[in-house]
């Protein structure tokens, strides 16, 4: 994410807009695990995105997993890739 990207998630939190709402199953705070974009993560944590929330897809292996649990499934499949996003999980 780009430094405008991040002043556009933090200009529409302060406006209010929802940090914790799913699209498709997921809260951005899934969406930056999947994609493994640490500095995406922080910056929700930061501004209170909620890590406990499960996902919302039913069918899916992971569904009712929280982002704890994603990022651990995740790693499980591609360990390089996501140890960093665990780690950054892990120091909450």
């Amino acid at each position: 994410m780009t430094r405008r990207g991040y002043a556009l998630l933090r200009h529409f939190a302060a406006r209010g807009e929802p940090l914790n709402g799913y699209h498709n199953g997921l809260a951005p705070v899934h969406e930056a695990v999947l994609y493994a974009d640490v500095g995406y993560l922080r910056a929700l944590l930061e501004l209170g995105a909620d890590p406990s929330l499960p996902i919302d897809s039913p069918g899916k292996d992971y569904h009712g997993f929280n982002a704890f649990e994603f990022a651990v499934f995740l790693e499980s499949r591609n360990q390089e890739i996501y140890q960093t996003i665990r780690a950054e999980l892990d120091a909450l």
